[in-house]
């Protein structure tokens, strides 16, 4: 009688013993690389421990909309594709601890490692295109790749996507003007492994401007004077601009203008522009392209000599032997004609014979009296004769 009211008064503690070395240690499953050193040498720790790494795992430190999401989904025993993880970000994390909170306690596929979309940056332009960029960090060889734009509960936009590196890749894509969150949607997928990263981004915070528009450069009064207006739809006070005059950077804000003084007239100037969101609105650090150059060159009475320099040098170089030949030519023109048609002229003896007084003299006529005798024969002595 006494042994069985023993038994029922002690049967309490006896069983709460039992179950205490029963449930002192549990075996946790296979770890990933990261989770392994943070584990004493044996595989077993207590429960309490084990179930504070989990929670640490699956908690998110902040109640708020996250502006990064990632989800992994593996195939069950049934072939189904499950969720096993969703992380979110609220604030900048450093890779190797979003790795080890996205993989904690996870057991990968054969052949998968641990994939980590990172560096993930988007360009809005005011055409509404979006342009994104990622790399990837032990990207699996099955994994193929896709990305989609949404904004609220508006239905998703697919993005065509190029792989511009081994582990870069771009896409781009149309959205709507509108004042809403644009989430960024990355899928990697693999027969037995699926993962799923999006970020959500500000149209403003990510907004690339269109260059200041109707740019003008002129010198005036030897001043560089450069005139702009705004991109559409901003307002001046909203702009940083920055002028590049002959690869010289200049940070203009507010104005519309701006001048160059004493410029050197004798030079050219190219100019271009580009603009970004100051912090008076909303700073976001992204730089609009260079407008086109504009070739400004200045234009003075005081540069025509140089202008001309070339032509004066060849006119001096040429044109001054050219004019002495032609005097030299002039002056020897005459010896040149004589010795081409020589004159003949009397001998030194003659000239000297000549310039005497009494070389010339009067020489007296002289009458020469000539008498012709006249014969006549008569007729008679003709025929006597014959």
């Amino acid at each position: 009688m006494n042994c069985p009211l023993l038994l029922w008064l002690f049967w309490p503690i006896v069983m709460s013993t039992t179950v205490s070395e029963n449930s002192v240690n549990v075996t946790l499953g296979p770890t990933t690389e990261l989770s392994r050193g943070e584990q004493a040498s044996s595989t077993s720790i207590p429960v309490d421990v084990a179930m504070e790494v989990r929670n640490d795992c699956d908690k998110d430190e902040d109640s708020g909309t996250p502006k990064e999401e990632v989800r992994i989904s593996l195939k069950n025993h049934r072939d189904n594709m499950t969720e096993v993880r969703k992380k979110s970000f609220f604030g900048p994390e450093n890779d190797a601890t979003k790795m080890r909170l996205i993989y904690c306690n996870l057991t990968l596929p054969e052949g998968v490692d641990q994939l980590l979309v990172t560096n993930i940056t988007c360009i809005s332009s005011m055409s509404m295109q979006l342009s994104c960029n990622w790399t990837t960090v032990n990207s699996p060889a099955c994994a193929h790749y896709s990305a989609t734009i949404s904004q609220a509960d508006e239905k998703a936009t697919s993005c065509h996507c190029d792989k511009i590196s081994k582990n870069l890749v771009g896409c781009h894509a149309d959205f709507k003007p509108k004042k809403k969150d644009i989430q960024f949607h990355i899928n990697a997928s693999c027969t037995n492994f699926w993962y799923n990263h999006f970020v959500i981004f500000d149209p403003k915070e990510i907004e690339k401007l269109d260059p200041p528009q109707n740019v003008t450069a002129s010198v005036t009064s030897g001043n560089l004077v450069i005139t702009w207006k705004p991109p559409n739809g901003v307002k001046p006070k909203c702009l940083l601009n920055q002028i590049r005059i002959n690869n010289e950077l200049k940070n203009i804000s507010v104005a519309l203008e701006y001048n160059m003084p004493d410029v050197d007239l004798t030079r050219s100037y190219f100019v271009q522009m580009r603009v970004t969101k100051s912090s008076v609105c909303r700073e976001n650090h992204i730089w609009s392209d260079w407008s086109d150059i504009l070739e400004v060159t200045p234009k003075s009475p005081s540069k025509m000599p140089y202008e001309l320099k070339p032509l004066v040098i060849a006119t001096i170089v040429l044109g001054i032997p050219m004019f002495l030949l032609a005097v030299l030519l002039l002056c020897r023109c005459h010896r040149m004609f004589e010795k081409l048609f020589p004159v003949p002229s009397p001998s030194t003896k003659i000239k000297c014979l000549l310039e005497k007084d009494d070389f010339i003299k009067v020489v007296p006529s002289k009458y020469v009296e000539e008498i012709t005798e006249l014969q006549f024969v008569g007729a008679d002595e003709h025929v006597k004769s014959s």
